[in-house]
């Protein structure tokens, strides 16, 4: 599971306004608890300082940016978007990555599309690494409904289809012919499917402050569970946060 996509998940331009008539920022601070599923990993903590902007055309949320090509509240919105992938084991997660090389942080880019109506948010995207880091595309769908219980707290239940292609499965999740041994056996990952749920929280205690939330579940495709480096049919991540408007 990305950072980002945790992060993004959390909402953390929430404590900003979503159409601003002037420049806005923001900063704050998320704790962030997850296991991606990789063989005899531990869960992991991670505290990380962010800041936000947002303008009328342009916006920065932690690891992703966008510049919106067009914005209508009847019509969809269409954004060029940019962020990095944080996707991969690292070698002192585990005695059992011994003899791997690390994966690189690769930075995708790729276009979304979002359509919000009175039945919630519907909204589609595709991302290619531009690093030459995994050299994969990522595209998926994702259908969201607020559900605002105050004018401060709202809460917000997802479910998104992502479909991986084979380079970026195999990169991440791939072992291959001078990685492999006899517990770890060469492994060549092809494209698959992710079902990810998840449930976002806003708590809006002033103009101000916010705290933010986010849960999520990622249930792995086929080509990912059957991975020699994969324990579990999923990912889990879990984020709280702080954010600060200006």
């Amino acid at each position: 599971m990305r950072l980002t996509t945790l992060l993004m998940g959390a909402g953390l331009c929430s404590g900003l306004s979503a159409q601003p008539a002037e420049t806005q920022w923001g900063v704050g601070v998320g704790a962030i608890v997850q296991n991606e599923g990789y063989v005899q990993a531990q869960t992991e903590t991670h505290v990380i300082p962010f800041v936000t902007y947002r303008s009328e055309h342009f916006y920065v949320v932690g690891p992703k940016l966008g510049y919106h090509l067009y914005r209508d509240k009847q019509r969809p919105d269409i954004t060029v978007i940019g962020q990095f992938r944080f996707d991969g084991f690292e070698i002192e997660d585990s005695a059992y990555f011994s003899g791997m090389e690390e994966r690189d942080v690769a930075f995708d880019m790729g276009l979304e599309v979002k359509y919000r109506t009175s039945l919630g948010q519907l909204s589609g995207y595709y991302l290619k690494d531009v690093t030459g880091a995994h050299e994969g595309s990522e595209a998926g769908i994702s259908y969201a409904y607020p559900i605002p219980f105050s004018r401060q707290l709202r809460l917000t239940p997802s479910v998104t289809l992502s479909r991986l292609d084979g380079n970026l499965v195999d990169y991440y999740y791939g072992v291959r012919q001078q990685e492999s041994t006899i517990q770890r056996p060469f492994y060549q990952g092809n494209q698959t499917t992710n079902v990810s749920v998840a449930l976002n929280m806003l708590w809006q205690l002033t103009s101000k402050h916010s705290l933010i939330g986010n849960v999520q579940y990622s249930h792995f495709g086929d080509e990912i569970k059957n991975s020699p480096l994969i324990e579990d049919n999923g990912s889990l991540g879990v984020v709280a946060g702080y954010i600060y408007a200006f």
